[in-house]
């Protein structure tokens, strides 16, 4: 089904519970649309029609600066520094990412030492949430073993995108689709908490990976076909609605923010 194209004005409406609340954010530009001539315009085929969100809770997620310490040997779950020194990209997400807003970290210092970054550049004072499970996923003993020799440790499956498959465990680590389990169980958990909030997360490329998949309805095998940039943006919105539909709306994936460039979707 082709969904009608909806001008730039009317974008944003269903986030807002009162058209009233549009004025501000347009100011002279253009007026508001109406409710009425809203809804017969953009009817969906099927008898339905595009509806108003009551509530979103707006999940921004942002990988941790690149890591180089690790001297091109597999990370994972251990604890090397990031490199802080992409100037741009952190003050590219200070302006992009809201004010007042919820934040949260995983409890390794890549993901810690980047929020710090761009809360020192934003002039915010948030403490983040540590949230273990938003940490990276745990190769056990394959951690330290150069990315060239990866694909040849005996007894690991291939993966046309991961160094194995979704629900393969390394030996004394975890699958990612156990990985995926307990970021999803930590989103829904934290949704509850901070319901209608603004989220920042801080983290990695799995729990990303696995935050945009449990959003589109897909498996940990699935997550892994999604690429997440060093200090890129993803932005995942949980709504609800009387109106029937998805749970999840997906606004960006994989945006980089940089000074001097449009921000980020409201």
């Amino acid at each position: 089904m082709i969904l009608p194209r909806v001008p730039a004005i009317a974008r944003g409406y269903e986030d807002c519970n009162d058209l009233d609340a549009l004025r501000p954010r347009y100011g002279r530009r253009a007026a508001p649309p109406d409710a009425r001539l809203f809804r017969e315009r953009y009817r969906i085929p099927g008898g339905g029609f595009m509806s108003r969100i009551e509530t979103a809770t707006r999940w921004r997620w942002v990988r941790h600066a690149p890591v180089v310490a690790n001297r091109g040997r597999m990370y994972g779950a251990s604890d090397p520094p990031c490199d802080l020194g992409d100037a741009a990209a952190f003050e590219g997400l200070a302006r992009a990412l809201p004010r007042g807003a919820v934040w949260a970290t995983s409890h390794l210092r890549r993901a810690r030492d980047t929020a710090a970054a761009i809360l020192e550049r934003s002039g915010e004072s948030a403490e983040p949430l540590v949230e273990p499970a938003f940490g990276e996923q745990n190769f056990g003993i394959w951690q330290g073993t150069p990315y060239d020799k990866v694909d040849a440790i005996p007894g690991k499956p291939a993966h046309r995108f991961w160094f194995t498959a979704a629900d393969h465990r390394p030996p004394g680590g975890e699958s990612y689709a156990e990985l995926m389990a307990r970021t999803v169980a930590a989103i829904e958990r934290l949704t509850a908490a901070h319901r209608g909030r603004d989220i920042v997360a801080v983290a990695h490329g799995g729990p990303i990976r696995a935050a945009i998949a449990h959003a589109l309805g897909l498996d940990a095998d699935g997550a892994l076909a999604f690429v997440t940039d060093n200090l890129s943006l993803t932005r995942l919105d949980r709504v609800e609605s009387a109106a029937p539909g998805p749970d999840w709306r997906v606004h960006c994936i994989n945006r980089a923010p940089r000074a001097g460039l449009p921000d980020a979707p409201p």
